[in-house]
């Protein structure tokens, strides 16, 4: 007899691309009967590992949707702890997007993840408003 533990199913990373909440729940109900699902061809050339690696970039800008709910879920802390450790030993830089607020950087700061953009910090603007917004800025710091 062949029981679902014994049965290992394979998904293209190609697959994963965009993947939607029928996707998410299907895999979850693979995985709630004991069949495990193993991404096949992680890594290779359309996935972001192998350029991440070889090309000439400065770091990576983690979507704000993979830090949702961050607080609540353990396996998204360990990647970006992961992560963090492969752009340290890659000598690239990390970058949490759509912060909301101080504690949050803080929270990723912990996470090894040190650097953060969005509300928190300022609002988007046009690159004509950057100028007058970094002098209030500086005006308010000097006091």
């Amino acid at each position: 007899d062949l029981a679902p533990g014994d049965i290992a199913l394979e998904l293209p990373e190609a697959a994963l691309i965009g993947g939607d909440a029928a996707l998410e729940a299907a895999l979850a109900d693979l995985a709630g009967r004991g069949i495990a699902v193993l991404i096949d061809d992680f890594g290779r050339d359309q996935g972001g590992l192998v350029p991440f690696t070889r090309l000439p970039v400065a770091g990576v800008k983690i979507h704000a949707g993979f830090l949702e709910r961050l607080h609540r879920a353990r396996p998204r802390r360990r990647a970006l702890r992961g992560l963090s450790g492969i752009c340290g030993d890659l000598g690239r830089e990390m970058v949490a997007m759509g912060v909301e607020t101080r504690a949050e950087a803080e929270r990723l700061r912990g996470l090894g993840c040190p650097l953060a953009q969005g509300h928190a910090f300022a609002p988007a603007m046009p690159p004509e408003e950057l100028a007058g917004w970094l002098s209030r800025r500086a005006e308010r710091a000097a006091g």
